[in-house]
């Protein structure tokens, strides 16, 4: 999902450069996502995603922690240590995000380049079937 800085929890870890953690997101003004992903919302946690010279690149969200042990009501919260967790992956996973990025970047100019470079052979192929089926008279007129 891409939103414009500032807007909604990722946008302010874009503008922070924070980690922000929402437990109770009905609560939440600022959480509307239902109407973007159909999802309802019960805890967000965002976590900033910087490149391998520590600038910030992108933002991480986790949505909707999963309960595992039924007997534990606060397992639906993140936990502070799970925050932690959340931004370590974030300084760590950006580096790859971003060379994969640059990857598919390049990729993608390659992939442009070549096929107008195709169209150009095809181009020079139909002149010269041109040439051969009119005998030459085309370069001499």
């Amino acid at each position: 999902i891409r939103l414009p800085k500032g807007e909604g929890i990722a946008g302010q870890v874009m503008l922070s450069n924070k980690t922000i953690r929402v437990n109770e997101a009905s609560s939440d003004p600022q959480l509307n996502l239902a109407a973007i992903t159909a999802v309802k919302t019960r805890s967000i946690m965002c976590a900033p995603m910087h490149n391998d010279r520590g600038q910030m690149y992108g933002v991480l969200q986790v949505v909707n922690k999963k309960k595992i042990y039924p007997e534990d009501p606060d397992e639906l919260q993140f936990s502070d240590q799970e925050e932690v967790i959340l931004t370590d992956f974030g300084h760590h996973v950006g580096p790859v995000v971003q060379g994969w990025m640059s990857f598919y970047d390049a990729k993608s100019g390659l992939e442009s380049e070549l096929t107008e470079a195709v169209k150009g052979e095809r181009q020079m192929a139909n002149v010269i079937s041109f040439l051969i089926e009119s005998g030459g008279a085309a370069l001499r007129d």
